[in-house]
């Protein structure tokens, strides 16, 4: 994790709270029956943009998976996260989807912090199930990719 411009390590608490809040995770446990989110009608996202939310509420956190209306493509993801002795909301927020091997990705994420804009990631390129070095499993190297 980055903080304050260092990379300082993740505790095993953040981690798995990182984990738990994955959008496919929490939607595969609802379908399986393990996991129960609370539908909600129509949240308000930091853009302005309104849609209707799957609220899960997990040990520790409350997580809001945001869906376009009319597509029903998952476009944005809430949760809260401490930070130094207090609560910060993030909202992750997802745009420029493209069929990749019949897989819809999200090839831009705008990442929310109190309704600010915090950082942006973009994919450039994505392959799946593609063989890799066994280099990029070694601590000491740095893994060239393929």
């Amino acid at each position: 994790m980055l903080a304050q411009g260092k990379i300082v390590p993740l505790s095993p608490g953040d981690l798995k709270a990182i984990v738990d809040r994955d959008a496919i995770q929490l939607l595969l446990g609802a379908h399986e029956g393990r996991l129960s989110p609370r539908a909600i009608d129509e949240v308000m996202l930091a853009d302005g943009t309104r849609g209707p939310a799957l609220e899960f509420s997990l040990p520790g956190q409350t997580v809001q998976l945001v869906l376009d209306r009319s597509s029903g493509q998952l476009v944005a993801e809430r949760y809260d996260v401490g930070e130094h002795s207090r609560r910060v909301q993030m909202e992750e927020r997802f745009a420029d989807f493209r069929a990749v091997d019949g897989v819809m990705v999200a090839y831009k994420t705008s990442v929310f912090r109190n309704g600010r804009p915090y950082l942006e990631r973009r994919i450039t390129r994505i392959r799946f199930n593609v063989p890799l070095p066994d280099s990029l499993f070694e601590r000491d190297p740095t893994p060239v990719l393929p």
